[in-house]
């Protein structure tokens, strides 16, 4: 009697956490950014940074929330920061004009460092490979990411937004996708495409990643752009994110975790509705759609923590060690990730 008893009970108090699904990411702090951010927040060592469509660029302790300091560039902000070797970089435009600059800043402090002149307004998106700067400003450009001098720049019709490995450098094309060699800027080789790509490319360990324009995604090698493995996807709703060999795709059928070596299919999450946005540091995915961000494991696609959002404000996440980060409108929110 007591162990049938025993039995129900445990019965019962599943059935309830069944019903009450994966525990709320609790919140760790909540930055007021004084404008819109644009992308997702950086998470660099003990940093995190964020720039905002009003020209600024904040960094705060990713630990804690506590501002460390703030640059105005005076200048409308294009894209998302981005980090790596000491420097913080951010690209502008100059509002009522054709210029725009790249900014780099010292992530310790904020200073200054230099700043470069673009030759189109809209820059976009940066790169960081091989110790430059990889940008779109009417030509590839790669700066060199200490000075900022110019190191090579080459023609590309139709060039879209860069992406950069260890040795490649790539952009997609009405025609397809072009890759050029990172050192000198030559080109190396171009792919075609059925379609115009519905994404931009990326670069994922020893494998670019692009898409061909008619629902399909495909592994090709840095080297002479032979390609590697094919695998079906979806209208895409973002270009693929990659942490090792981790690829993940948010698409109109959900999040595809593929594996970059094979392009195997690894796990795939169907959400409630699209999925727009996804992050990965490879061990957690961070799927935003609707009013809900969907915490899901790296190596299954189990839906580990969730956290509601408001479905009026476009969220960027990003995951970093113990924690989730999310830029919705004017905040910056740190999450922290339920235990494994």
């Amino acid at each position: 009697m007591v162990v049938a008893l025993v039995l129900v009970a445990a019965l019962v108090i599943a059935a309830v956490v069944s019903r009450r699904g994966p525990p709320e990411l609790e919140p760790r702090w909540r930055l007021q950014a004084g404008s819109a951010v644009v992308g997702a927040p950086q998470v660099e060592g003990i940093d995190l940074y964020a720039a905002t469509r009003a020209g600024s660029v904040v960094a705060v302790d990713a630990e804690t929330g506590e501002a460390q300091w703030r640059f105005e560039t005076g200048e409308r902000v294009m894209a998302e920061a981005v980090v790596e070797g000491g420097l913080v970089y951010v690209s502008t435009e100059v509002p009522g004009s054709s210029d725009g600059h790249v900014f780099a800043l010292d992530a310790r402090t904020g200073g200054e460092q230099w700043r470069f002149a673009t030759d189109v307004q809209k820059v976009g998106p940066l790169a960081l490979a091989d110790g430059a700067v990889l940008l779109n400003g009417g030509d590839v450009i790669a700066l060199d990411a200490v000075t900022g001098e110019i190191r090579w720049r080459q023609a590309v019709t139709g060039a879209g937004i860069v992406a950069a490995g260890a040795d490649v450098v790539v952009t997609s094309t009405p025609a397809g996708l072009v890759a050029l060699d990172p050192a000198s800027g030559g080109p190396r080789w171009v792919v075609p495409t059925p379609a115009p790509p519905q994404g931009s490319p990326s670069v994922a360990g020893e494998v670019v990643i692009t898409d061909d324009g008619a629902g399909t995604l495909v592994g090709l090698d840095p080297a002479d752009g032979a390609e590697q493995w094919r695998a079906p996807a979806a209208r895409l709703l973002q270009t693929p994110v990659a942490a090792g060999n981790l690829v993940v795709v948010a698409t109109a059928e959900g999040v595809l975790a593929l594996d970059a070596r094979s392009g195997d299919q690894r796990w795939r999450h169907d959400g409630d509705g699209d999925v727009l946005r996804v992050a990965t540091d490879g061990s957690a995915v961070a799927a935003v759609g609707g009013d809900r961000l969907a915490l899901l494991d790296g190596a299954t696609g189990d839906v580990v923590g969730e956290h509601r959002l408001d479905p009026e404000v476009p969220v960027q996440p990003a995951v970093a060690g113990d924690r989730v980060y999310v830029a919705a409108g004017e905040v910056v929110e740190a999450l922290d990730r339920p235990p494994s």
